[in-house]
């Protein structure tokens, strides 16, 4: 009996953290494409293989399933930024209160400047009381709250 016991207790607790990740990996799915879908239109989804233990990310768009070098370079980056944001929720410390993000429009058509990013801007600003934008997009600086500015002579910087 007890080495039935003890056979059923190495199974559990061999694939416990199997099943953790799985089930964290659903909830963060649900999470994600509450967000991602109203500002892109594409959902997530996790492709785990069971036997050989892949987690592989992929995007639905239509009916049809893309690999994320598929994405535009606004979809891109707004799904690394929502993923980062869902993931935060799962910390076992404390959340950021910040939230920078760096030459991020450098890949993005005006058009989705202008159309997607004050949304994005929402749901940070919902989620942390700072966010440093570093950028030199004109649109993109009319979107924000305050701004900084700083100017280069080429051998230094101040502000301005």
């Amino acid at each position: 009996k007890k080495l039935v016991v003890y056979k059923l207790y190495k199974g559990i607790i061999k694939n416990l953290p199997k099943l953790i990740l799985s089930e964290t990996l659903k909830k963060i799915q649900i999470q994600v494409n509450r967000l991602t879908y109203k500002l892109t239109g594409l959902y997530l989804l996790f492709n785990i293989t069971e036997e050989t233990e892949n987690y592989e990310i992929l995007i639905k768009k239509e009916n049809m399933i893309l690999g994320t070098e598929h994405l535009s370079g606004a979809e891109r980056f707004i799904f690394n930024v929502i993923i980062k944001l869902v993931i935060d929720k799962y910390k076992y410390f404390d959340k950021a209160s910040f939230f920078i993000i760096d030459e991020c429009c450098d890949s993005m058509s005006e058009e989705n400047i202008i159309n997607k990013m004050n949304d994005l801007f929402d749901i940070l600003r919902k989620e942390y009381s700072n966010i440093l934008i570093i950028s030199h997009n004109n649109d993109l600086k009319k979107m924000v709250d305050n701004k900084i500015e700083i100017e280069s002579n080429g051998i230094c910087s101040k502000l301005i």
